[in-house]
């Protein structure tokens, strides 16, 4: 229950406490400060990427109590067969619960500041199985921003594959870049002129008509009045540019395995409409690349979706557009390659604008790339840390990824895989959150989100950060949520309300201190003068319910209420 600091240091006598694993980054890259990976990530991608997740069997039923209601909840799970994700409508054939999640389970945040949708994929028979879990917003379409840029790169590597026939996939060159290198750079920095030149080697209109014929979202009725279609994705992230003046769209490729350029037919074709997309559909788009082959008929096809959609028999006999090599390089970008191909494709060098792969796919003398970079920077964390992570799971646990965030709003999207161990069978997670602050709650807005996922694994995979995770219902304590705070002279002057000495071996005291205490504690090398932040985590478990705003916490130092 006690708190363990791991540092301490003192700056012109003001307090800051480094907790172990408290490092905090954000969901995006908008902000330089938020973009490097976990300094501890411990996984090597010398070994060769995985495109799947290996889970254990288990039932079609899960018997449980329902974590709002606290009523018996029976929770079913479907496949593709079931659902038939072919014809249109699926999306009121899914399973779903979708009052799942409320502000009493995400840390008091309610459905008009976070949208929530959770996909949970487990296999039976061998089988991909389906539930949706969601606050009641799912079906709610918002500007996701730069979460959304996964979408663009795996569009366009399809399209590269229907209009070379299946010959030519990810593995391209074009205007004197390689395709690989410049997922790395989306991933890494979420550059924005990237990502609109990715995209742009499908098309803006072809994207929007792929979301309506392969998804077969889109073209229904709005439920917030943002566009004309509940999800369009014919826009990009900012003005086009091409950062090494080139043509733009690219109008060829060159294969990297045969030396072939191809001509493409570009598509010039702008939308107005935003890239507004439901949590639903998002989720959805990222759990069929994830699960990709396990699910054949989920996966785009071969198929010119700009001509409308296939039946489900046409969808069936064809061919996955996305090769195991394209979803390779969609996840992994340049980490992807082997050292020898890494070198063969120039990743060592520089094009037209930067330090190619070499300056974005590896950090430590360790590659890594693609959605995989930037889902390394926030899931993990929130999950349990990568060396608690690495520890339950080994090398095989991943956690893929893209985040985006406005003036207003912060979304992100992720794919974990957490592999089965000899006690537990494994789970795999599709996770879309969307937060808006509406109630006017202080601190930058990827701290919130950080909370909300906490508790979003805290509910699906009890007992995952603390590294002993277990099935879904399983009762356990809940492990630390990080927390911060901000102590004033005025508070300590003012309004400590109880000797620290009275609480500091108790930690069942601290629930019961009156709404509104607010309790500080001054030793003689360390004094409370003007205003000092502390970063650290607190243990909840004493404490199963707060009042909103209303949290105590104990430091070994200090205790205080989260403001």
């Amino acid at each position: 229950m006690t708190l363990k600091l791991l540092q301490r240091f003192v700056f012109g006598g003001a307090l800051v406490v480094v907790s172990a694993g408290c490092v905090s980054r954000g969901f995006n890259a908008k902000e330089s400060a938020r973009v490097a990976a976990p300094a501890d990530q411990p996984i090597s991608f010398k070994i060769k990427p995985t495109t799947q997740c290996s889970t254990g069997d288990v039932g079609a039923e899960l018997n449980m109590t329902h974590p709002v209601t606290g009523k018996p909840l029976k929770v079913v799970y479907k496949s593709s067969d079931d659902i038939n994700y072919l014809s249109k409508g699926w999306e009121s054939r899914i399973p779903i619960t979708a009052d799942f999640f409320s502000s009493k389970n995400l840390g008091g945040y309610d459905s008009s500041e976070i949208k929530v949708t959770v996909i949970d994929v487990r296999n039976v028979n061998g089988k991909p199985h389906y539930h949706y879990f969601s606050n009641g917003t799912h079906m709610e379409t918002k500007q996701n921003w730069s979460a959304t840029k996964f979408m663009g790169a795996s569009y366009s590597i399809h399209n590269i594959r229907v209009q070379t026939k299946g010959a030519v996939g990810a593995d391209i060159r074009y205007n004197g870049r390689v395709l690989a290198s410049d997922l790395d750079i989306i991933g890494q920095e979420s550059n924005n002129n990237y990502a609109g030149t990715v995209k742009s080697l499908g098309g803006h209109k072809n994207a929007d008509q792929m979301l309506e014929n392969w998804l077969l979202a889109g073209k229904r009725t709005p439920v917030d009045g943002n566009s004309t279609s509940l999800d369009t994705f014919g826009s990009n992230w900012g003005p086009p540019s091409e950062p090494c003046g080139a043509s733009l769209p690219p109008t060829s490729v060159t294969d990297l395995t045969t030396g072939k350029s191809t001509s493409l037919n570009v598509d010039n074709t702008r939308l107005s409409s935003s890239n507004n997309i439901s949590g639903l559909t998002f989720a959805e788009w990222m759990k069929r690349i994830a699960v990709n082959e396990r699910d054949p008929d989920t996966m785009p096809k071969l198929w010119d979706y700009t001509k409308g959609a296939p039946t489900a028999a046409q969808a069936r006999a064809a061919k996955s557009s996305l090769t195991k090599r394209d979803l390779e390089i969609l996840m992994y970008g340049s980490a992807a390659y082997s050292d020898a191909e890494f070198r063969s494709r120039g990743l060592t060098g520089s094009d037209c604008a930067r330090s190619l792969g070499s300056n974005y796919s590896e950090s430590g003398g360790q590659p890594r790339g693609g959605m995989m970079w930037d889902g390394l920077r926030d899931w993990p964390h929130n999950a349990g840390g990568t060396t608690t992570l690495t520890k339950v799971f080994g090398d095989g646990w991943r956690t893929l990824g893209k985040g985006g965030s406005g003036d207003n709003d912060e979304s992100v999207i992720g794919a974990m895989c957490f592999p089965g161990t000899s006690s537990f069978k494994g789970r795999e997670l599709i996770v879309y959150l969307h937060f808006r602050n509406t109630n006017g709650r202080s601190a930058p807005k990827y701290k919130h989100m950080h909370k909300v996922a906490q508790a979003v694994f805290d509910v699906m995979i009890p007992g995952l950060r603390a590294g002993a995770p277990k099935d879904m219902g399983t009762s356990v304590a809940r492990a630390p949520v990080e927390g911060e705070a901000t102590i004033t002279n005025e508070t300590y002057l003012k309004k400590v309300t109880q000797q620290f000495s009275d609480i500091k071996d108790d930690p069942s005291l601290w629930c019961k201190l009156p709404a509104g205490s607010v309790l500080a504690y001054k030793d003689r090398e360390d004094g409370f003068s003007g205003h000092t932040k502390l970063s650290l985590k607190f243990a909840d478990q004493a404490c199963p319910t707060f009042p909103k705003d209303d949290i105590y916490v104990f430091s070994g130092h200090a205790t205080f209420k989260d403001k």
